[in-house]
């Protein structure tokens, strides 16, 4: 086994990598958080296999080692058996977008992020209300992009209705804010990931 030193937060978002087919891939994990990047396992809708993946993942990249998990609709897992290890949660379901269920899953060991998935403004809302850190915009073939500040400035037409409330332009979010940039993945304007807690 590898040494594995995590990154600061402020690094280590810049590039987020999902193990793929919302199912657990440890590998696909290791190797972005050993890169410096964040790895999220995807929890997919085998109970079974996830645990393996934890087991794995504690193998592969050692004791203090992080990393963040994806929950899918149908996942059969909860916030109590997530590994302590786990510092960021995407819940991928917009059925999961309420302020008991993010509340539960930052109440998990290791006291995680919680991060929304969201394919419209709407949703977006829902999401923010409910307590999210952040949100991942999912376009056509996936999230895409890293963005700062929230959609209010993304120019897609999914994003038309503004978040009220929320800060937008160059003084929002920290001094890494970033403009939208449009994505090859999604519709022009499409963007990932807004974070502005």
């Amino acid at each position: 086994m590898t040494p594995h030193h995590p990154q600061p937060a402020a690094t280590r978002d810049l590039v987020v990598a999902v193990s793929p087919f919302e199912e657990p891939h440890p590998a696909v994990v290791t190797a972005a958080e050993r890169a410096g990047a964040l790895g999220l396992l995807d929890l997919g809708r085998d109970a079974g296999a996830a645990r393996r993946a934890f087991v794995e993942l504690a193998r592969r990249l050692g004791d203090g080692a992080r990393y963040g998990v994806r929950v899918p609709a149908g996942c059969p897992l909860g916030p109590g058996e997530l590994s302590a290890a786990v510092d960021t949660v995407l819940l991928a379901d917009p059925a999961s977008h309420t302020a008991e269920r993010v509340a539960a899953w930052a109440a998990a060991a290791g006291r995680p992020r919680v991060w929304a998935e969201v394919t419209d403004a709407a949703e977006a809302v829902t999401a923010v209300t409910a307590g999210a850190d952040a949100l991942v915009a999912k376009g056509h073939g996936g999230a895409a992009g890293w963005a700062r500040p929230p959609p209010s400035s993304c120019s897609s037409s999914s994003w038309a209705t503004p978040l009220s409330g929320y800060p937008s332009g160059p003084a929002a979010g920290s001094a890494r804010t970033r403009r939208p940039r449009p994505s090859r993945a999604g519709p022009p304007g499409c963007c990932s990931t807004y974070n502005w807690r």
